[in-house]
């Protein structure tokens, strides 16, 4: 279980809080799985590895499915059960963040996949910016 920063909001500031960040991350939760097939297809790396993009994007859109899913529900499940709709947001957005970075710091070191190094790197900038920009509200995030 994520902790939550001690706040001086109130509870309802917080349920109000989640909701706007979940309301302003909706707009990116398929951006990952995008970016991933369209870099995978024009760098080649499909045409090498099918197998570990297919995988990779399999992971990606059962992260954005969940998190679509979730997002749905959020208004109801923060009214019953905030900890659980907080730390379920924050544990799936991150779980994105964490697989891409990982897929970019791969790309950087492991010879086979060169091809993707730059378009990861400027993928990964402009993910980071936008993510910041719309999630800042969270302090975990």
């Amino acid at each position: 279980m994520i902790p939550l920063p001690d706040s001086p909001l109130l509870p309802d500031a917080r349920q109000t809080a989640l909701l706007d960040t979940s309301k302003r991350a909706a707009s990116g939760i398929f951006v990952y799985l995008v970016l991933w097939v369209a870099i995978s297809l024009v760098t080649g790396l499909f045409g090498l590895y099918p197998g570990w993009v297919i995988g990779n994007a399999a992971v990606l859109l059962l992260n954005a499915l969940v998190r679509t899913w979730l997002h749905r529900r959020l208004p109801v499940l923060v009214e019953t059960r905030f900890r659980l709709a907080h730390n379920l947001f924050v544990a799936l957005t991150l779980a994105n963040a964490l697989q891409w970075g990982l897929l970019t710091a791969i790309g950087i070191v492991e010879n086979p996949m060169r091809a993707t190094e730059i378009p990861m790197l400027l993928a990964s900038c402009g993910i980071a910016a936008g993510g910041a920009i719309a999630l800042a509200i969270n302090p975990i995030i």
